[in-house]
């Protein structure tokens, strides 16, 4: 129990809140605990929404969904949203059936990993008011080696500046919002969520 309730800054609402939150709250309990095997593990949410996510990336869905760790109640109806780090999508997800049909997601990864998974999310959701975008924002465009780190963290700890023990690097593409902007002729956001491990 200790390994379940030493879990970030509000253990009871993790305890107690992934229960309300997901349909099989076994399996994540299941994935926190280190006992499955697979790597991939499917959440079905009580509102609807099915993320697919590697295994050992339980907390994603916590720290987003039920901690509202990005303060995405803050999203309205119609809002144009930047996802910059989408990792596998959670987040986008989430923000997609907020802003409805009448708002837009785009949504920036640059791993090849995480960016088929987040494309497999934005599948099984049926989500059409999202734009993914298999690219880094950085200073400036061209290309840049990103190091990864899967064994700790799962899909969310890679990074431009930090080299983990167990080096594996990718080179991946990066656009600058001014490039960005300028392309696909945006004039303003309403929501900007940054989570880019060093390129903020």
């Amino acid at each position: 129990m200790k390994h379940l309730i030493n879990n970030g800054r509000r253990p009871l609402k993790t305890i107690f809140g992934i229960p309300r939150l997901i349909k099989n709250y076994p399996l994540w309990f299941k994935n926190r605990l280190g006992l499955n095997k697979e790597r991939y593990s499917l959440y079905y949410l009580r509102n609807g929404l099915r993320y697919r996510v590697l295994s050992s990336s339980f907390n994603i869905i916590n720290h987003i969904c039920n901690h509202d760790v990005y303060k995405k109640n803050l999203i309205k109806r119609g809002d144009i949203v930047l996802d910059i780090g989408a990792q596998a999508g959670v987040f986008t997800v989430a923000a997609s059936k907020l802003v409805d049909e009448s708002g837009h997601i785009y949504s920036f990864e640059p791993t090849k990993l995480n960016f088929s998974i987040l494309k497999d999310n934005l599948k099984i959701n049926s989500l059409e008011n999202v734009t993914p975008i298999n690219m880094a924002v950085f200073r400036k465009a061209g290309s840049k080696e990103i190091f990864l780190d899967d064994a700790m963290f799962g899909e969310g700890s890679h990074s431009f500046y930090f080299k983990p023990k167990e080096v594996q690097k990718e080179k991946v593409k990066c656009t600058t919002i001014k490039d960005f902007f300028k392309k696909y002729k945006i004039n303003k956001i309403d929501f900007l969520k940054m989570d880019c491990e060093g390129s903020e």
